[in-house]
């Protein structure tokens, strides 16, 4: 018996490469479809005995919409198992409630219970959504839950269950959509448990040193190593090595990402006073991501320099990626800051140009170093126009503002070839190299210096 409880806990516990919003969603879909196979294949198989084949097509039209969403989780579209699940069982449920489950003296009508359940798979399906469009839908299935809950609207017709059926139903629906009910609330609770026990996690594994810096290899045209991206992984004592994509943003909505970004300034610092003494590592520079909870921090430019001073390093060797979303909020103090550090010798990049809201307005004004191409502009450059006049006018810009432009997410050599012929000289990706360990990255260094001696 405990093994076989053991085997469940581990089916739904969280995978390192997901996100928390991700894996409760995976969880209450496949839920959500069993329940609907489930479902539809009793209520068949017992209509079919009673011979009333329309309620028939009705569940197996239930079992249709619980097999597509298995099917759409397990090629990964969430988005869409989600929106099938929810208006397959909303669609089903209203129409069942209003020509076949109809109330009487003897038989109250129970399948609008449903319309409860749906609610909360609603919010938690749609989490990733818009929030309008989830507390949209969470208050309409509430509200008509309500009518059906007061009122015996309905429409008569041929299509009505018969009350020995109905009385039967009455039981199984009502404890099916309890259960469901009971089992959406237990997601939303353990996910709940598992942010609370993650967040006090997070902040052990700062006393800890639970931290790492991997380091990816920035390279020119010539395949020879010029700087890396410092990016942050967290290597949990019983989970291993934890997704930077499930602990950042969590660490941001706790308030923690200020300690864990100035932990990943210091250890870059450190990292080049250590450099500095080699001389194959010497004139490497090294970038790291700055939140804008960060930024915004009134001693963010105070400590960034006195870990520069503190550290005795070049400051030219230190670059900041700030994100197009730090440009949005208030532009002037993004400026002023932005001028402290440029004035103190460290460089600045606009890490994933192109997907913000970068305005050519003040762009100009801003004190920038470098504009990195995003990722996502990488992936179809080769096949997308779209994205190839993207990338083209990233770079032009780049040229006429007299700024250097890097590339990340280069994969392929094809890409690197495209991004070369239109005057793009600097790139990173997994093409190259993955994100490392600072002792694996130094071998990669020294290799790509033998490779162009030879």
């Amino acid at each position: 018996m405990n093994k076989y409880f053991q085997l469940i806990s581990q089916h739904f516990s969280i995978n390192q490469q997901e996100t928390l919003s991700v894996h409760r969603i995976k969880v209450a879909l496949e839920t959500g479809g069993i329940a609907l196979i489930l479902m539809g294949v009793s209520w068949a198989l017992l209509f079919s005995y009673l011979k009333i084949w329309p309620l028939v097509l009705i569940d197996f039209l239930i079992l249709f919409v619980g097999l597509t969403t298995l099917f759409l989780l397990k090629k990964h579209f969430l988005r869409s198992a989600s929106f099938v699940l929810l208006l397959g069982l909303f669609s089903l449920a209203f129409s069942i409630a209003l020509f076949m489950d109809i109330p009487s003296l003897a038989t109250p009508r129970v399948i609008h219970l449903y319309f409860l359940s749906l609610a909360f798979y609603a919010y938690l399906l749609l989490s990733n959504e818009k929030l309008w469009l989830r507390n949209t839908v969470f208050v309409l299935l509430l509200c008509i839950f309500l009518i059906f809950s007061s009122t015996n609207i309905s429409v008569a017709n041929s299509l009505m269950i018969p009350e020995s059926v109905r009385h039967i139903g009455a039981w199984i629906n009502s404890a099916t959509a309890i259960s469901l009910l009971c089992l959406v609330l237990h997601i939303m609770q353990s996910d709940f448990i598992l942010r609370t026990q993650i967040g006090n996690e997070l902040s052990q594994a700062l006393w800890e040193n639970q931290f790492e810096l991997y380091y990816q290899p920035q390279v020119n045209a010539q395949g020879v190593v010029f700087g890396s991206e410092a990016l942050i992984r967290w290597n949990h004592p019983t989970r291993g090595v934890v997704s930077p994509a499930e602990f950042i943003p969590l660490a941001e909505s706790i308030g923690l990402m200020n300690p864990i970004g100035f932990w990943v300034l210091n250890e870059s610092c450190k990292q080049l006073s250590v450099w500095k003494n080699d001389a194959k590592m010497s004139s490497l520079s090294i970038s790291i991501n700055v939140s804008a909870h960060q930024f915004y921090g009134q001693e963010f430019v105070s400590k960034v320099l006195s870990n520069v001073k503190r550290m005795e390093i070049d400051p030219k060797l230190l670059k900041l990626e700030l994100t197009e979303s730090i440009l949005i909020q208030n532009i002037e103090e993004v400026i002023s800051k932005m001028h402290a550090l440029k004035a103190a010798g460290i460089g600045i990049s606009l890490d994933d140009f192109g997907t913000g809201y970068s305005s050519l307005s003040y762009l100009k004004r801003l004190p920038l170093d470098q504009l990195k191409i995003d990722q996502s502009f990488i992936k179809d450059i080769l096949n997308s126009p779209h994205d190839q006049a993207i990338a083209k006018t990233i770079i032009s810009l780049g040229r006429d503002l007299e700024l250097k432009v890097i590339a990340e997410g280069v994969e392929s050599q094809q890409q690197q070839t495209f991004l070369l012929n239109n005057n793009c000289h600097a790139f990173q990706g997994y093409w190259f190299s993955p994100p490392v360990p600072v002792n694996l990255f130094c071998q990669f260094v020294a290799q790509s210096q033998r490779s162009q001696r030879e």
